[in-house]
């Protein structure tokens, strides 16, 4: 499996370019206020990176202000009003090792094979739906998203 590196570089830059825009003070007060209560979800969340090592579910050498499921660093995320919390992505295989999964491409990503992290996704399920890729079955796991896409016309 690869990482899931730059695939999805619009929803990326979007999050650099309206955390600038904050830091510049030119952020219309709705979207900081919605940046913020997202940010204010990574934070509190078992999977925040920092969160789930100190917590023992996962080990990375990678900087901990990160999701640990989509890899993104949660202060940019917070500002790409086109994503969405990454808990409702995951799919494990027959051996319980978690990946991110891509629902358009299907593509996955490598997320662990620790039995307390896969142990603490599955606290936090409501349901399971099978889905086969590459010929191979895995659990995706309903999991509630922290946070949707955020649509300015509402």
């Amino acid at each position: 499996m690869i990482r899931k590196g730059l695939s999805n570089l619009d929803n990326v830059s979007q999050g650099f370019y309206n955390s600038l825009l904050d830091t510049l003070d030119k952020l219309p007060e709705d979207k900081k206020k919605v940046s913020a209560e997202r940010l204010e979800c990574c934070v509190k969340c078992d999977f925040m990176l920092k969160n789930a090592i100190e917590a023992g579910i996962i080990e990375s050498n990678i900087a901990p202000n990160r999701c640990s499921i989509c890899k993104c660093f949660i202060d940019k995320k917070s500002f790409a009003y086109n994503d969405y919390c990454a808990l409702s992505d995951v799919v494990l295989d027959e051996d319980e090792v978690a990946y991110n999964i891509d629902l358009e491409t299907n593509q996955l990503f490598y997320i662990t094979n620790n039995k307390d992290y896969v142990k603490k996704l599955l606290e936090i399920t409501i349901g399971e739906e099978e889905r086969v890729i590459n010929n191979k079955k895995y659990r995706k796991l309903v999991i509630p998203r922290k946070f949707d896409r955020y649509d300015e016309k509402v």
